[in-house]
């Protein structure tokens, strides 16, 4: 009897102990679990922003629940659903914010939704609606950006693609913008569509240089303005080697800019449609910049504009672009030095080539291979030339708006002498102008014409001065 009560007795210790170690290896494997999935939120795994609150339902307020995601991890995922924020929603580390049929709407004006400022940033595939009505309010510049969709601020190898932003910036007051890189540099806005609002998207230096961006393959629909590079600079070279590419803008009143100390810059194959103002411009000591490839149709202004891009360093490229349909020039350069145009199909505009009389001229300009073709005034008018050569262009059909009132090539001077202009090797074939060669004014120094045909129906020279120098091999074009 003792025996038995003995070897129950440690059975029964054994039991205990044994549930003991059980419990605490359970113990142990649970505290082991939960710290590892509290160093993956450290660590910045993977985040959905519905695990930190939010719902996605278009009603509450998400701002608060949406901040923590972002602060939790590294690559944060938004299920479908609409996500209102009454707020900014900063992100400070390198974060890839991926949606999936997700919409963020913006409630209060003049607020940013998504301010970046870090390195190697992703945000793609979300939808962002902003408050731009037309009717906001008046306010002074700022060093914010008045309700943009996304800011990436002293940013770098960032990328926004993919997503859709609807009324971001204000058209009445001219402010903000739905894109804002400033001082930011190797950042990729691509593939995003935006409409309506202020500005598309801006490019500036505020918070340092901004270099080597690419803004490509976007399409933008009724912004006022599409792409802006350097729109409040404050350095001497404070946007470099930017890239504005493959876009499509149609229906704005700006369609590309690059305004003060840009360069090493390129726009090329660009569609820009039904522009209410210029279509591109380039401003206030831009310069090696080149403009190729790019297709601009019903502009109401000019297709292409260049003004004051003065100093020995510039290098202007205009190269194998398409203008047709513009209500002024197709080209227009004021006070340009080192500027290339050359390969460009320009049609029914009122000048194809302009250079305008300006207290300061442009010069060592290079005119070659242009098509000039139906254009309601001339092919090209320059005035004030200096260190020009004009060369194997086809002028065909200009004068068309009023026949024999306008030259093919009507060149003035005004206070300054036209010096050092070789025209070249081009053809004249527009027998509705006043004449193929027009050159007006008292004071030629050096001006060539030589190797170029003519049209049998078009008179060929006036020379008002009598001080062009003519060679025999001028010759009518009987074809």
């Amino acid at each position: 009897m003792r025996l038995y009560s003995k070897s129950l007795f440690w059975s029964i210790v054994a039991c205990y102990l044994i549930a003991c170690l059980a419990i605490s290896s359970i113990a142990f494997a649970q505290a082991k679990k939960n710290s590892q999935s509290l160093n993956k939120i450290q660590d910045y795994d993977s985040v959905n922003v519905k695990t930190f609150g939010a719902f996605g339902n278009g009603i509450a307020n998400e701002t608060i629940a949406l901040q923590k995601a972002i602060n939790a991890g590294r690559n944060i995922y938004f299920p479908p659903g609409t996500y209102r924020v009454y707020g900014k929603l900063v992100v400070n580390k390198p974060t890839s914010i991926i949606g999936r049929n997700a919409t963020i709407v913006q409630m209060v004006k003049e607020v940013n939704t998504l301010w970046v400022s870090s390195t190697n940033c992703n945000i793609e595939g979300l939808k962002f609606i902003g408050t731009s009505t037309g009717s906001e309010r008046s306010f002074p510049k700022s060093t914010d950006s008045y309700g943009s969709a996304v800011v990436l601020q002293s940013s770098t190898n960032c990328r926004v693609a993919n997503n859709t932003m609807i009324n971001y910036g204000s058209p009445v007051t001219n402010c903000g913008s739905a894109i804002y890189l400033t001082g930011s540099s190797q950042c990729i806005v691509d593939n995003n569509f935006i409409q309506g609002g202020f500005m598309a998207v801006g490019v500036d230096a505020y918070f340092g240089i901004s270099k080597t961006n690419k803004i490509v393959n976007n399409t933008i629909i009724n912004s006022k303005q599409g792409i802006v590079v350097d729109l409040q600079g404050k350095y001497s070279d404070d946007c470099i080697g930017d890239h504005v590419s493959g876009n499509k803008i149609y229906g704005a009143q700006k369609g590309i800019q690059f305004d003060d100390c840009q360069r090493d810059g390129i726009i090329s194959n660009n569609v820009l449609k039904s522009i209410s103002g210029i279509a591109i411009s380039a401003i206030h000591r831009t310069r090696r910049l080149l403009i190729q490839n790019n297709i601009i149709d019903s502009a109401a202004a000019c297709g292409i504009v260049l003004n004051d891009l003065g100093g020995t360093q510039t290098t202007i490229n205009v190269q194998g672009n398409i203008i047709n349909y513009c209500g002024e020039d197709g080209i227009q350069a004021y006070t340009v030095y080192g500027l290339d145009i050359s390969g460009n199909s320009i049609s029914y505009v009122r000048n194809g080539i302009t250079i305008p009389p300006v207290s300061c001229y442009s010069q060592s300009v290079t005119i070659s291979n242009n098509h000039l073709l139906n254009n309601k005034q001339s092919g090209i008018l320059c005035y004030n030339a200096k260190d020009y050569i004009i060369s194997n262009n086809l002028f065909r059909n200009n004068s068309v708006e009023h026949r024999n009132k306008y030259s093919g090539l009507d060149m003035h001077n005004g206070n300054v002498s036209m010096s050092n202009i070789l025209v070249a090797n081009n053809l004249f074939a527009d027998d509705s102008m006043k004449y193929a060669v027009s050159c007006s004014g008292s004071y030629y120094l050096n001006v060539m014409l030589t190797g170029n045909l003519f049209s049998s129906n078009t008179r060929q020279v006036y020379d008002e001065s009598g001080g062009l120098m003519l060679r025999s091999n001028n010759i009518p074009n009987k074809n």
